[in-house]
């Protein structure tokens, strides 16, 4: 199994230099959809709902105090796991930080793990994986009902794995 050392290494080789919030963001949200459309992690490493939104505190200690050692010498990703890279960052990469926290604090994993703590409260506690799971499904079937009632051309449906098929991954 990757770790969230390979996905940030692979999130830094595409996107560039990616501040430590937004970076934290985006594992999140690989590791959100991984639950979501393959009902497993895409790493190990446990997610915290930090004051300022879900951190990888593995990731965020490494880039702190050890400058990014573990994710400047990640190994490759394979093909399942970029292409699950590729629709996260289509969907996120192009948010800042900021935008990102905010999108984060208004979703349930984040907020169900803090309970009743105000927002400015320091928090160490875990986002559970099965709340991710849960809630991630629902924002998808939701949205591919939407699609389904819209005038639009239709979309790829089905599996990660069917979709990197169709692809020819």
């Amino acid at each position: 199994m990757p770790t969230v050392f390979d996905f940030a290494a692979e999130i830094q080789a595409r996107l560039g230099k990616v501040d430590d919030f937004r970076l934290n963001k985006l594992v999140y949200y690989v590791q959100a959809w991984s639950l979501a459309w393959r009902d497993r992690p895409a790493f190990s490493e446990r997610i915290e709902a930090w004051r300022r939104g879900p951190v990888a505190r593995d990731l965020w200690v490494d880039i702190e105090h050890a400058a990014g050692h573990r994710v400047r010498n990640a190994s490759q990703l394979c093909d399942v796991d970029r292409a699950l890279l590729d629709r996260v960052l289509i969907a996120y990469g192009h948010m800042s930080s900021d935008d990102l926290i905010k999108l984060t604090h208004a979703e349930l994993p984040w907020k169900q793990a803090r309970g009743s703590l105000p927002p400015s409260a320091s928090s160490s506690e875990e986002i559970p994986l099965s709340s991710m799971r849960d809630y991630y499904k629902s924002v998808w079937a939701e949205a591919e009902e939407d699609e389904r009632q819209s005038d639009g051309p239709p979309a790829f449906r089905g599996t990660l794995e069917e979709f990197e098929k169709f692809l020819g991954i």
